[in-house]
């Protein structure tokens, strides 16, 4: 992402540049690539996330609903889902897909900074991290409340690593 308002598709191989993605009118705060490799989404000082095609750099749909910065994208491991987080307090869910708006998530009192999906099993479940120093754990199909809270007594939570091990999920 970046403050030009674009996020940069680039080699690994080489560290030349693809393409430019455009169409945000603030800044590009985070950048998710699908599990399948086959599509970005990008998170926005512009209240938006975007979905576009990676191969030529299509833009494919806008997800609208959040009234403040876009912080952080992620899409769940099964790729049905966007999850973003945002300045707003909240954690939206929506349909991949369609682009339609699934669930909030409501539970932070500062803006969200990080979310993370992770699949525990054959259960989904998602992580976000807030200026007010917790990380909740959620349960995106269903909704409701957040099944678990941490606080961090530290400087802003961030979810970095949400990974599946000895069959529970972790947040780290």
């Amino acid at each position: 992402g970046s403050a030009d308002e674009t996020a940069r598709i680039w080699l690994l191989a080489d560290g030349s540049p693809v393409r430019t993605l455009k169409g945000h009118t603030g800044h590009v705060e985070s950048v998710c690539v699908t599990p399948d490799g086959r599509r970005v989404v990008t998170g926005s000082k512009d209240n938006t996330a975007r979905v576009w095609l990676l191969a030529d750099g299509a833009h494919v749909r806008t997800l609208e609903g959040h009234t403040s910065s876009v912080n952080s994208v992620c899409v769940t491991p099964d790729g049905l889902h966007v999850v973003t987080g945002s300045h707003d307090n909240l954690v939206k869910v929506w349909d991949f897909l369609s682009g339609k708006e699934l669930l909030t998530l409501r539970g932070h009192v500062e803006g969200v900074n990080c979310v993370a999906a992770a699949q525990n099993g054959n259960k989904p479940l998602v992580a976000s991290g807030a200026y007010d120093c917790s990380v909740g754990v959620w349960d995106p199909v269903r909704g409701g409340g957040p099944l678990l809270v941490l606080m961090n007594p530290g400087p802003s939570s961030r979810p970095s690593r949400f990974l599946r091990a000895r069959g529970r999920a972790n947040v780290y």
